[in-house]
């Protein structure tokens, strides 16, 4: 499954910008969303009885992550694909995981390592490289520097 995901996400992001990039992003995420309700089906009975048992600050986190980590983030996704090219929007996936470094630390407290922290400079490093001109370019058989 891990090594599907990414090739089905990014067949996905291609097959979209080429033949749905029109659609409006609230649009795409609904079908994705009803799609996804679908292929989740087989696993709602194991999930469907700790609902009860959550508490209300559970809840809140519930819908920040419904609104915000699939409707918001979605609708900015499909609205970047709109009007980026797939690679430099799929660029942006590095991203998720400083993300989740930040809001580890300001919500749970969790300290990030320095080894997190390389990494996530490392990533921010690799997205403003995908996000500029190309600082390489071939001439004959020797590379030029811009």
């Amino acid at each position: 499954l891990c090594l599907v995901a990414p090739f089905t996400w990014a067949g996905f992001n291609v097959l979209y910008k080429r033949e749905f990039g029109n659609l409006d992003p609230f649009s795409t995420i609904g079908v994705c969303l009803i799609i996804g309700s679908f292929v989740m089906i087989p696993f709602y009975s194991s999930a469907a009885g700790s609902l009860g048992e959550f508490s209300g600050s559970q809840w809140v986190w519930m819908i920040y992550t419904a609104i915000g980590g699939t409707v918001l983030a979605y609708y900015l996704w499909y609205w970047a694909l709109q009007r980026l090219e797939a690679n430099k929007t799929m660029s942006y996936n590095y991203a998720v995981p400083i993300s989740a470094l930040l809001w580890s630390w300001l919500v749970m407290g969790i300290l990030p390592s320095s080894l997190s922290i390389l990494g996530g400079v490392i990533l921010v490093g690799g997205v403003y490289l995908t996000q500029t001109q190309r600082l390489v370019k071939r001439k004959g058989e020797r590379f030029e520097f811009n």
